[in-house]
């Protein structure tokens, strides 16, 4: 089923795992080394009244190992162009009291994984920011050697010199330019270490009562040259700079000479340079750290006939640390912005670490997270109709979690949940079971909620198996949506000619122009999200059929047909409409404050001042005291709004400290519109579409065959963004899914007197995507914003020697690739190798 991942659910052996991430809305499987993993259960269908809120869209478990006697050890590595990957495994495992009352044991795994960075200059076809070929914007004038800039107009700085004789005439022509990739430097993906323990126990107390436990521990830390924008220098750099072509000391004559324009430079007393430092000390430095543990216990209880009583606790925190290391700016007196760094070592000696203009690093966040989880659940059979026994399954569930995060603001939120479900399975006949499912949640931020689902299994025949399922589901927004922020304003530029003049038909109006000329200022508020979020909701129904033919054993082959319809979805639209086109779209109108000197009639309807009674407005300040909690629906009234958020002294309390550009008071025309952009109930999201499966294993003199593949076609796609917006289908385009994916596969297998060879070939094809236009640098034509359909190939080898022995496994991935335009887009093939040492039993 094609939705996002926040509206799964993810269950370890069958309980809840703490959410991770940045709000607290997915759990992250690679948490768990995969050699821990029995098998993976997928339920495709709603499970919101059985499991809880977050399985609106389904539910995946992944269930561990249990105790066996075993030691095992793997190892692989994996190499790509660009970097390089390797990772070590090991996992043991210890039964006794083997078949008796008494009988208990544990299997843990211990995982460490190296994953190096990727260059961005391995794939020059894709990390480049020179639009030129396409007929857009080459990249800047940021460079080393860099350029002089007079008025616009540049005058490159030669290369292959160190800049310490360097003179006006030695620079190039009027126009010339240094340019660089803005990529130089950087890597497209980070630098990861991760390390992972896993562990699942059970011990038998008696006949009738069984302990268990599981838990988990991950560490991991990345880094990554990142964003090289940091580097980008535009400085005056004053003539008393010894390295400055306007230093004297650099003409025989002791008097400077050159071309007139730059002459006049001179006199001014410094030189205007664009240069970027990135090739001497590189990037700013993206770090962080996720840590976390998790570890659940509890106690299986056999009562009375076929009951079972099950109690269990979980307990997880988690710790997320981020940092930039930026650089920081050089002494315009010293520092050599005039030579080629890639021909000399341009700055004076000495350690880099030493160096004034070397980065340092600041704390971006910290977030700590802590969950807690209780289930009592019961289960057995009520009474026996012809088709079997009627079982039930009813339990209560308490959960509580609270984050806490610094990013300059602290704040902390808290939620708890109480829960109680029942399930009923009901045998009408024996090929035929109605599943009955209920569940009510309570939330202590958002309230109750109540939800059904009915569920029937036909079987016809041995072979041939229908299913199908209705439900109703229900997820809270996530915590830290839910956090009321200090209001951030924001100032963007926005070209008059960029605004409909059917909207605002003034804008192009020299005469109500603020002090920024020809461009307007849109103000946008980001808080972290509204006060008054709702849960989001969905409906959801499948209809499927299993086919397994006795007359064709090994054939199997599936049909899933999945519709829903997902409302009041969590989401900030206008960052994605920008700020032009939330006005000229119109469906935004909710949230956007206009001046009634450009937009008359919108300005009737303004919604009120900061949205909402906003509870860090400085009431000590007349203007913001006259405008909380009104709708700013009157010239008057707008005009205070734009002193409140301008008025530097209010700014700290009332506007995340930052004022707008420049003084305000008296220049209201200069704000456009007062626009929000934090988190709200949004889009809704109707879709269906078919999930499809088909396999067939035989064998022959040749060895053991199988061909299979799987397959989703997503028929509909529809998103309203917003309400009143109109509903698109979004099937293939950028950010929403696939019309169809698919993946086959051709394995074969042969024992051999030396061991068991093995081989298999898969065949993925994606179909065809469209991006936004808006997604394209400016003057790249539309035609690049279709992207053909791709088809690429996988092998793997894997060597097993005999018995208890060892196994060796190469794959390849991305083998072929066929893109329409393969000459901007690269190819990129990946290998992977790995060694296993099976169980080996000790004792």
């Amino acid at each position: 089923m094609a939705l996002a991942r926040v509206a799964t659910l993810s269950l370890v052996n069958g309980h809840r795992t703490f959410n991770e991430g940045i709000v607290g809305n997915a759990f992250d499987p690679n948490n768990l080394p995969v050699q821990m993993l029995s098998r993976v259960e997928v339920v495709q269908d709603g499970t919101s009244p059985i499991y809880g809120a977050d399985a609106v869209a389904g539910t995946i478990n992944y269930v561990l190992r249990r105790p066996v006697d075993t030691l095992e050890t793997v190892g692989g590595t994996s190499w790509s162009k660009g970097n390089n990957n390797w990772n070590g495994t090991l996992v043991f495992g210890r039964t006794w009291n083997d078949e008796s009352v008494r009988e208990g044991g544990f299997i843990a795994s211990f995982q460490h994984n190296e994953r190096g960075a990727m260059r961005a200059s391995a794939y020059p076809g894709l990390y480049n920011d020179n639009f030129a070929p396409y007929g857009a914007a080459p990249s800047l004038s940021f460079a080393s050697p860099g350029n002089v800039v007079l008025g616009g107009t540049t005058y490159a700085m030669p290369s292959g010199q160190d800049g310490r004789q360097l003179t006006l005439s030695q620079l190039g022509s009027a126009g010339s330019v240094n340019r660089q990739n803005g990529w130089t430097g950087m890597q497209a993906i980070p630098d990861q270490s991760a390390t992972r323990f896993a562990l699942n126990f059970e011990q038998n107390l008696t006949d009738t009562m069984q302990l268990f436990a599981d838990g988990l521990f991950s560490r991991r830390t990345f880094s990554r040259l990142a964003d090289a924008s940091s580097n980008n220098l535009a400085v005056s750099v004053p003539n008393s700079n010894p390295y400055s072509p306007c230093n004297p000391s650099h003409y025989t004559s002791g008097v400077v000479t050159g071309p007139a324009a730059l002459l006049d430079a001179c006199v001014t007393g410094a030189l205007q340079v664009n240069y970027s430092t990135v090739s001497l000390i590189g990037p700013r430095v993206n770090t962080g750290l996720s840590r976390l543990w998790e570890a659940t216990a509890g106690m299986h209880i056999d009562l009375a006939r076929d009951w079972k009583l099950t109690i269990q606790a979980t307990s997880a925190s988690h710790l997320q640390n981020t940092g930039t290391t930026i650089p920081s700016a050089p002494d315009l007196g010293t520092f050599n912005f005039f030579c080629d760094d890639a021909a000399f070592r341009c700055n004076p000696a000495g350690s880099l670490s030493q160096m004034p203009w070397v980065s340092g690093t600041s704390m971006n966040g910290t977030i700590q997270d802590h969950f807690r989880y209780y289930q009592l659940n019961a289960d057995g059979s009520v009474f026996t109709l012809p088709g079997g026994a009627v079982r039930l399954a009813t339990g209560i569930e308490y959960d509580d979690m609270s984050s806490e995060k610094h990013t300059g603001t602290r704040f902390h939120v808290y939620r708890e949940t109480r829960s109680g479900y029942a399930e009923l399975y009901i045998p009408i006949l024996r090929n035929l079971g109605l599943d009955l499912a209920g569940r009510i949640d309570n939330y202590s931020d958002t309230g109750t909620t109540t939800n059904p689902k009915i569920g029937i299994n036909w079987s016809p025949s041995a072979d041939l198996r229908f299913h199908a399922s209705f439900g109703r589901s229900f997820h809270p927004a996530p915590m830290l949506d839910l956090a009321s922020l200090n209001p951030i304003w924001m100032s963007v530029p926005v070209a008059a000619s960029a605004i409909s003049p059917a909207l605002c038909p003034l804008c192009t109006s020299p005469a109500l122009y603020g002090p920024n000329g020809a461009n307007k200022l849109v103000y946008n508020e980001a808080m972290g999200a509204h006060t008054n979020l709702v849960p989001e909701t969905s409906r959801s129904f499948s209809l499927g059929a299993e086919w397994n033919p006795g007359a064709a054993r090994g054939f199997t082959a599936s049909v899933n047909y999945w519709w829903i319809d997902y409302i009041n979805q969590v989401s900030n639209p206008q960052n994605n409409a920008g700020p032009a086109g939330q006005i000229n779209q119109q469906y935004f109108n909710e949230h956007i404050i206009y001046n009634p000197t450009f937009f008359p009639t919108l300005a009737l309807s303004n919604p009120l001042a900061y949205f909402e009674p906003e509870p860090h407005a400085n009431l000590a300040d007349p203007d913001c005291a006259a405008v909380v909690g009104r709708r700013v629906n009157t010239q008057a009234l707008f005009d205070q709004l734009v002193r409140c958020a301008g008025n530097s002294s209010v700014g700290a309390a009332n506007a995340g400290g930052q004022a707008l550009n420049g003084p305000v008071a008296g220049s209201p025309n200069d704000v456009l519109a007062f626009g929000y952009y934090g988190q709200q109930n949004a889009g809704s999201t109707r879709a269906n579409g078919f999930d499809l499966s088909a396999g067939y294993a035989w064998e022959s003199e040749w060895g053991r065959w199988k061909v299979n593949g799987v397959g989703e076609y997503v028929r509909e796609f529809e998103v309203s963004v917003i309400g009143g917006a109109p509903v698109m289908d979004e099937a293939n385009r950028f950010g929403h899914p696939l019309r169809f994916k698919g993946r086959g596969q051709l394995g074969w297998a042969r024992g051999y007197a030396v061991g068991d060879l093995s081989a298999s070939l898969f065949i993925n094809y994606s179909s065809a995507y469209r991006m936004d236009l808006s997604l394209l640098a400016p003057g790249v034509p539309a035609s690049y914003a279709s992207i053909d359909s791709s088809t690429t190939a996988d092998l793997t080898l894997t060597y097993r020697s005999p018995g208890k022995g060892i196994s060796v496994g190469l794959s390849s991935q991305n083998l072929s690739t066929r893109l329409r335009r393969s000459s901007s887009i690269p190819r990129a093939a990946a290998g992977r190798a790995f060694c296993s040492i099976p169980p080996t039993d000790f004792r």
